[in-house]
């Protein structure tokens, strides 16, 4: 059996029927929220919760580094270039 962990940041109107999480929730211009889905089964220690600040870093360090490989693939020219 495997288990998923639901971890967000500020989202209280959530609901949890049968295994499936429902919500909603209203953001206005320059807000932020994070969710995080964990998976493990029954044998496994459950993940960890991460901070706020901890969700905030790691997507904050994805993006930048995304952009990076971004930046430096600009003069690919092979086949799929697009």
């Amino acid at each position: 059996m495997r288990i998923c962990w639901l971890r967000s940041s500020g989202w209280t109107g959530r609901t949890l029927d049968q295994g499936v999480a429902h919500g909603q929730l209203n953001l206005n211009a320059g807000q932020t929220i994070h969710l995080v889905l964990h998976r493990s089964t029954l044998e496994q220690t459950p993940a960890r919760i991460w901070s706020e600040p901890e969700l905030a870093a790691t997507v904050d360090a994805t993006v930048a580094y995304w952009r990076y490989w971004s930046e430096i693939h600009q003069t690919y020219q092979g086949p799929w270039r697009s």
